[in-house]
């Protein structure tokens, strides 16, 4: 199954329809507590989509804004 959403922001500027395929963006956190301590280890983009965020078109120049890969992290908290 393909879900394709077309955008067309004016037919003036941009020639070609623009289409992208459909995404999932997955992400998650997993948080564990100890006494005054906060661990937090999280992770965005999962499946690492490859989709634009944005398109617009100023003064006859297209702007493409592409997607962040897969990113993750940890976040360490003390709270007294």
């Amino acid at each position: 199954m393909t879900i394709v959403v077309k955008i067309n922001p004016n037919p003036q500027f941009c020639k070609i329809p623009l289409s992208q395929p459909f995404y999932a963006c997955l992400g998650g956190s997993l948080e564990l507590k100890w006494r005054y301590f906060n661990l937090n280890l999280w992770v965005q983009n999962i499946t690492n989509a490859s989709y634009d965020v944005f398109y617009f078109v100023s003064m006859s120049r297209h702007f493409l804004q592409p997607a962040k890969p897969v990113r993750f992290g940890l976040q360490l908290t003390f709270e007294y």
